[in-house]
C-alpha cells in the first residue's frame, strides 16, 4: 500500500478539510485529483491532498533553488520523501490553449523533479486551458450524474477559452458552470470529484489529445 501526495491549486483539485460537529473532527473531501489518480495509478493505497501555495521555502541545504513552478516541483518531492510517500503529484492548469505554454508548464515542474535525486515517483499534471477542459470531455459521465441537456459540452474543450469572469464566456469554468446550472447540478468540488470517478479514459484522450495522455501514461507508473 503506497501513499500519493497531491499539490493542486485549490479546493476544486485536492479536496477540502473542514470540521463536523455530527463527527467533532475535521472531515475531508476529495476534489477530482484524488479519484483521477486513484483509478489511473498502478497500485493500490491512498492519496493526500494539499496547496500549491504551501511550496515556498526549500528545506535543507545541498540544493540549488529553481524558480515559480520548478522551484514548487523541488518542495514537493522533498515534502513527500520526508513524510513518508511513494509518490507525488504536482497540478496546474496551463491558463491557456496554446501548446507551447502548456508544454513549458509541463517542462518547468520537470525540471523541480529532476534537481531532485530521490525514489518519489513524480508526476506533472498540467490540464491545457483549466482543469474544467477535462471534467467537460465526456458526456456519458455527466449523464451518470443525471444530466439531460448537453448543449454546452464543447466537442474540443482544449480549444475553450475566454474571459474568466464572463458567464457567457466560453472559458472552461464558465462552461463548466452553465452545463451544471442547465441541469441543476451542483458547481463544487463534489461534482469535479464525481465526473472523475466515472469519466472514460479513452474518451478524455480522444477529446484531450494534448494535455491529458501524458498524464495517463505517468500516473500509470505510480
Amino acid at each position: 500500500m503506497s501513499k500519493v501526495l497531491l499539490f493542486g491549486e485549490g479546493p476544486n483539485d485536492i479536496g477540502r478539510r473542514t470540521w463536523s460537529k455530527r463527527h467533532d473532527d475535521f472531515v475531508t473531501s476529495d476534489g477530482w485529483l484524488q479519484p483521477m489518480v486513484r483509478r489511473l495509478r498502478g497500485s493500490e493505497g491512498s492519496e493526500d491532498g494539499a496547496r500549491l501555495r504551501e511550496l515556498t521555502i526549500l528545506p535543507g541545504r545541498g540544493h540549488r533553488p529553481l524558480q515559480g513552478l520548478a522551484l514548487k516541483a523541488q518542495i514537493a518531492k522533498l515534502r513527500a520523501e520526508s513524510e513518508g510517500y511513494a509518490a507525488v503529484v504536482v497540478a496546474t492548469d496551463a491558463d491557456s490553449i496554446d501548446p507551447a505554454v502548456h508544454a513549458s508548464k509541463l517542462a518547468e515542474i520537470q525540471a523541480g523533479f529532476d534537481a531532485i535525486d530521490n525514489h518519489v515517483v513524480s508526476v506533472a499534471c498540467v490540464p491545457m486551458a483549466t482543469s474544467e477542459a477535462w471534467l467537460l470531455a465526456d458526456r456519458q459521465a455527466w449523464a451518470a450524474l443525471g444530466a439531460a441537456d448537453f448543449s454546452e459540452i464543447p466537442r474540443r474543450p482544449e480549444e475553450c477559452w475566454g474571459r474568466p469572469h464572463d458567464p457567457t464566456s466560453n472559458h472552461p469554468k464558465m462552461m463548466f458552470g452553465r452545463v451544471c446550472d442547465a441541469n441543476d447540478i451542483g458547481d463544487h468540488s463534489d461534482t469535479r470529484a464525481a465526473l472523475a470517478e466515472v469519466s472514460r479514459f479513452d474518451e478524455m484522450e480522444r477529446k484531450l489529445p494534448v494535455s491529458f495522455p501524458p498524464f495517463r501514461e505517468a500516473a500509470g507508473e505510480i
